[in-house]
């Protein structure tokens, strides 16, 4: 019995185990979850809604929001309990957060496709070269406003094909968000992700 207890291994990972164990669950490690700041994540820009957004649920209007953030973008589209409720304890936040290293900001299909950011209005064309966007600021934005897609590539074909695919939509200066979103691509495609916090602390 005693040399069986000396052989046998125990059921607690041995110090060599736990120290791998520990290096493996570097959580919140991340390059782009690294930000300028430790203790802050900035605003680049906050996304104005349409005027008429949410126009008939006055009620969700006050929680509506995006952000456009240093590593990614942050909404949050409020949601209700049916049927309809006007009180403030029916409504349910729904925020996604989309970072930077990930879809829509990634190449697509295989990562032949490298994709853009861009206002709707450089994709309202019919049959290729019929421009709508005339039409469309004179019977839709009073009520739909601007949007913001995504384009497979940055060329006339895809972003006339119908290809593009909504991404921020019932918004304002659509143009400006667009280049925004690129500027923050660009960011996180060059590297431009800030060195990691802990390694800020130890160098301080």
């Amino acid at each position: 019995p005693s040399s069986f207890l000396a052989t046998a291994k125990s059921p607690f990972p041995t110090p060599c185990c736990r120290t791998h164990l520990h290096r493996m669950s570097s959580f919140g490690t991340a390059a782009v979850l690294q930000t300028e700041d430790p203790n802050a994540i900035k605003i680049r820009m906050k996304v104005e809604p349409w005027d008429t957004a949410y126009c008939c649920l006055p009620m969700i209007r006050p929680r509506w929001y995006t952000y456009i953030r240093e590593n990614s973008i942050e909404q949050n589209r409020p949601c209700f309990c049916p049927p309809f409720c006007c009180m403030q304890s029916c409504i349910f936040d729904n925020v996604t957060v989309n970072y930077v290293d990930r879809s829509p900001f990634t190449p697509s299909c295989f990562g032949m496709c490298p994709g853009k950011f861009v206002s709707a209005y450089e994709t309202m064309y019919i049959l290729y070269c019929i421009p709508t966007k005339c039409c469309y600021d004179l019977f839709c934005k009073c009520i739909l406003g601007e949007s913001v897609v995504r384009v497979p590539c940055d060329n006339k074909i895809c972003k006339r094909c119908g290809c593009a695919c909504p991404y921020l939509t019932c918004i304002k200066d659509s143009e400006k968000i667009a280049l925004e979103l690129e500027k923050s691509r660009e960011r996180a495609k060059g590297g431009a992700t800030v060195v990691p916090t802990a390694e800020r602390m130890e160098a301080n």
